[in-house]
């Protein structure tokens, strides 16, 4: 285990299931409390936060539609307010729509940039106050090979978001 996660507090966005629980699982098989966020499925959140539990860590499960700024503010206050920081944050939230451009829906273009583009951007600014505070942290935005190049088995939106999630974090990480 690497000494510098042990005692860590970790926020970890969409992480209810998939890679985003296995995310959450990992940062607490590391030592880190972790933070589970969901948006909607309350019950698979409360299971990943049993198994974080389970490995001897803390976990917190908090809705907050992380492309809602004051949502996403008040999951941050609550989880300084109770567990004094966050030293580690993790932008998973996600989804998928694949459509060819010419079927799909403006509204689905949106929702799915919002979530991911907007959503790591929303937590990104929400988190950079306490960990400039503390002078340390770390934000992780996970992206994905499609923000490079195309590819067969995703669509012109997640690509987008993909491309856009990875200018954010250059740009993010020369800032900070």
């Amino acid at each position: 285990m690497e000494a510098g996660l042990q005692g860590k507090i970790g926020l970890v966005t969409g992480s209810g299931r998939g890679i985003g629980k296995a995310i959450a699982l990992g940062l607490a098989g590391e030592g880190v409390d972790v933070v589970i966020n969901y948006r909607v499925n309350r019950v698979s959140a409360e299971e990943t936060a049993a198994e974080v539990r389970a490995l001897d860590r803390r976990a917190m499960v908090i809705a907050a539609d992380v492309t809602r700024e004051p949502e996403v503010r008040k999951m941050v206050g609550q989880i300084v307010k109770e567990w004094g920081t966050i030293d580690v944050l993790v932008n998973n939230a996600g989804l998928t729509h694949v459509a060819l451009v010419e079927n799909m829906e403006k509204s689905d273009w949106d929702h799915l940039l919002n979530v991911m583009a907007d959503g790591t951007f929303i937590c990104s600014k929400a988190v950079t106050p306490v960990m400039r505070e503390q002078k340390s942290g770390k934000i992780i935005n996970i992206s994905s090979v499609a923000g490079e190049r195309t590819t067969q088995n995703a669509s012109a939106n997640y690509v987008a978001a993909k491309a856009a999630i990875l200018g954010f974090t250059r740009q993010l990480a020369y800032e900070l």
